[in-house]
């Protein structure tokens, strides 16, 4: 589906939506990433391939009438036979673009972007390694079969292919670091989370951040938190305090325990994009500071919305071993940048909202997400849409009336609609 003249388009009752100028700034990028960095001299691309992209289904995003500053997280359950969500990386309109930044981010600076613990404190570092493997091997059979026109595997030569770059990786130069191999491969961040060894009461084991291939941190440091435990991940998270402290410790149980389960959720970070000249140092942001440069002279031009699918799915049979001691937690993230200018006035309106609700319900997030350097382009940005000042919404905004919405708590929700089991005990799932 190539990009049209008309600018966004409904699919259907649920509000998803996704806008066709996306797929033009995301040429954008690409073609400055080529520019910039001549990641691979002329006729080494494969054209036919860049061109199939645009002719790939564009991604959905969900409507800013789901919550996603506090957001929900949906429980699924695997089809069956399968090893991985069947959404889990999917090709599509960025694809080339992202691929481009995240290697010219890995060859520049490659300790800012895979880190192992190798320490053996929590876990063995065979274990780690074998985990590491079987997720890059799921990577490349979900690739190979989905999209044989892209990614190709040679089983003699132990060798992987990737058609739209034209490079050709030996498995065995990766034997000793598969994430790298990983990186170079997908678009997508991944993180391995591994049990500890110690048992609560309740019988739950600690998860820790056991290795990561992370080009687009946001606001952290792939080198200073691998190692750590969930626990200690989310402790500069608000209201972590008065949270349950086995809630998200009961959740990677849960999931460890039943790989046929997932879970996955949006989640949104608005960050300017001034003072950045290529994808990979807009996308790559390791000092919280750094998502609002130049923030008292921004314009609602100068927001992006960067909105983050995060799944969580289990890898098994690791060493050969059953139940928890032979699994893994893999969190995924795709990460999808969308211009504030780009959102449908409707659109722009739920996201307004969604400010007034934070506010009003869960004020801790305020600092937490710096809402004071960038509401400011919000309402910018509304008024550009054709709001006025006497707009409700713009006068709450402004401050001059309370804001009178309310978020509801968030809760877990199954597939099929009904509650799921309280794994969380009512606990929101921050994994920033």
């Amino acid at each position: 589906m190539k990009p049209t003249e008309k600018t966004h388009v409904k699919l259907g009752p649920s509000g998803y939506w996704f806008t066709h100028k996306q797929a033009e700034w995301y040429n954008r990028w690409f073609e400055d990433q080529v520019n910039n960095y001549e990641l691979f001299p002329k006729g080494e691309a494969n054209p036919s391939l860049v061109r199939k992209l645009e002719n790939l289904t564009l991604m959905t995003l969900p409507s800013f009438a789901q919550d996603q500053i506090t957001p929900r997280v949906r429980l699924q359950t695997l089809k069956r036979g399968n090893e991985v969500p069947e959404d889990w990386l999917p090709i599509d309109w960025q694809h080339a673009g992202f691929l481009l930044a995240k290697k010219s981010l890995y060859e520049a600076r490659p300790g800012e972007v895979v880190a192992y613990d190798l320490s053996g404190k929590n876990f063995k570092p065979a274990f780690l390694k074998e985990a590491c493997k079987k997720l890059l091997d799921s990577i490349i059979d979900f690739y190979t079969t989905n999209y044989p026109n892209f990614y190709t595997e040679n089983l003699k030569d132990k060798t992987v292919t990737d058609q739209l770059m034209l490079s050709t990786y030996k498995r065995k130069d990766y034997n000793d670091r598969p994430l790298e191999l990983a990186t170079l491969l997908a678009p997508a961040d991944f993180t391995i989370l591994l049990p500890g060894t110690e048992v609560d009461a309740a019988g739950n084991r600690d998860f820790y951040l056991a290795a990561t291939t992370t080009s687009w941190a946001a606001g952290w440091k792939v080198e200073e938190r691998t190692g750590w435990s969930m626990a200690r991940v989310h402790e500069l998270v608000p209201d972590w305090k008065n949270q349950p402290g086995t809630g998200v410790k009961a959740l990677f149980n849960r999931l460890a325990n039943d790989p046929t389960r997932i879970f996955a959720r949006y989640s949104l970070f608005p960050q300017f994009h001034t003072n950045h000249k290529s994808l990979d140092s807009f996308l790559n942001v390791r000092d919280g500071e750094d998502f609002f440069p130049n923030h008292e002279t921004a314009t609602a031009y100068d927001l992006t919305i960067r909105r983050e699918y995060q799944q969580l799915h289990s890898i098994t049979g690791i060493n050969g071993k059953p139940g928890i001691d032979g699994t893994a937690i893999v969190f995924t993230v795709r990460t999808y940048m969308v211009p504030l200018m780009d959102l449908p006035k409707e659109e722009l309106e739920l996201f307004a909202r969604q400010l007034l609700k934070i506010e009003s319900k869960h004020p801790a997030q305020v600092d937490y997400k710096n809402m004071a350097a960038w509401k400011p382009c919000v309402v910018d940005a509304l008024y550009k849409a054709g709001s006025t000042r006497n707009d409700t919404l713009i006068e709450q905004l402004e401050g001059f009336v309370p804001a009178a919405d309310k978020v509801d708590q968030a809760i877990w929700t199954s597939d099929n609609g009904k509650p799921a089991e309280r794994i969380a005990i009512e606990t929101q799932w921050h994994l920033y």
